[in-house]
């Protein structure tokens, strides 16, 4: 519901109220049958969320150029972004391209590569990860 609505919607906290009741209803349900001191309940979430503006967005275009716009190839995640280049592109070029983005950005996003990955991450060894990352603030 977060990813369809925004994580300060109505609709979310609407969610999340069903949420916990359906988790009292189970809980009591657990304690009723007398099993609730033998069975274990895991919720699991694989993320949190935050809200997000389109003040900072940055435009692949307007960092890259027209060419280098239209040379890559395929572009993965959000608000993350993974580029990979057609075959033939010079992305030497774009990876200055991309930093001097960066850098113009002062935080806005930053850039990293395989080899400049921040350990943390803990994917810069993955070939499904893309050989330029940028990661707005």
């Amino acid at each position: 519901m977060g990813h369809q609505t925004g994580p300060d919607s109505d609709e979310l906290n609407s969610t999340l109220r069903e949420m916990d009741d359906f988790s009292r209803s189970l809980h009591s349900v657990l304690v009723d049958r007398n099993i609730h001191d033998i069975v274990n309940v895991i919720f699991a979430s694989d993320h949190g969320m935050t809200a997000t503006s389109n003040e900072r967005v940055v435009y692949l275009d307007e960092v890259l150029g027209e060419d280098g716009f239209a040379a890559i190839d395929h572009k993965e995640g959000w608000p993350n972004c993974g580029l990979r280049f057609k075959p033939g592109t010079n992305e030497t070029l774009m990876a200055e391209r991309i930093r001097k983005g960066a850098e113009d950005s002062e935080g806005g996003y930053a850039y990293y590569t395989h080899q400049t990955m921040p350990e943390e991450f803990h994917f810069s060894n993955s070939p499904r990860i893309a050989p330029h990352y940028l990661v707005p603030e």
